[in-house]
């Protein structure tokens, strides 16, 4: 009797035994499954940050491509403006100054009223400042617009530079004057400068 007991007992052991096994075996498989999905999706993750780093250089060597060929397209058009504004400059060099019969001291009227208007901006803005083409032009002429009297005020500008009353440069697109301070004493006002009666004209008695 005690041998059956035996017996039943070895075989829930046996079956116990062999449950415990199975389970490991099942642990060890689901454990090598999962291990190789780790490393499926590692290899995925690495293979996308690679794409990814490959993308963010392309797009790094474009932009710097595109900065070159910016670059060049406003050199060049820089170029071209620049040449235009010096043909210009040329140009207005070359004609010739309407002559002008009536004379204030030793210039025409038009020259000295551009002197007038210079110095008068240097006691405005500074005896020591650079005074702007375009601004000079506002005052010698107002009422009209920049594009319509560059071409007159730069004439003007090129003949008092030549007589030795003032001197000129230009910073990038921009051309600036400065009177010498010897002349500016005789150039007081704004309005003293009497208007001359044009060419023909009588003066009434």
């Amino acid at each position: 009797m005690f041998g059956f007991f035996q017996k039943r007992s070895d075989k829930k052991v046996e079956e116990l035994e062999r449950s415990i096994k199975n389970s490991f075996g099942n642990m060890r498989a689901d454990m090598g499954h999962v291990s190789q999905w780790i490393t499926h999706f590692k290899t995925r993750h690495e293979d996308h940050s690679k794409k990814f780093d490959e993308l963010d250089q392309r797009i790094i060597a474009l932009e710097q491509m595109l900065a070159v060929k910016q670059s060049i397209f406003a050199a060049k058009d820089k170029r071209v403006r620049v040449q235009e504004e010096d043909e210009e400059e040329r140009n207005a060099s070359d004609e010739e100054l309407p002559e002008i019969e009536e004379q204030l001291g030793p210039l025409p009227y038009a020259q000295a009223r551009v002197c007038q208007m210079l110095a008068a901006c240097h006691r405005e803005e500074g005896p020591d400042n650079w005074i702007s083409l375009s601004r000079l032009a506002v005052d010698v002429y107002p009422g009209k617009e920049y594009k319509d009297v560059r071409s007159a005020i730069l004439q003007l500008v090129n003949v008092l530079e030549v007589e030795g009353y003032l001197v000129k440069k230009k910073v990038r697109k921009s051309v600036y004057v400065y009177m010498k301070k010897e002349f500016r004493s005789q150039y007081k006002g704004k309005d003293d400068i009497p208007i001359p009666e044009k060419k023909g004209k009588q003066r009434n008695n």
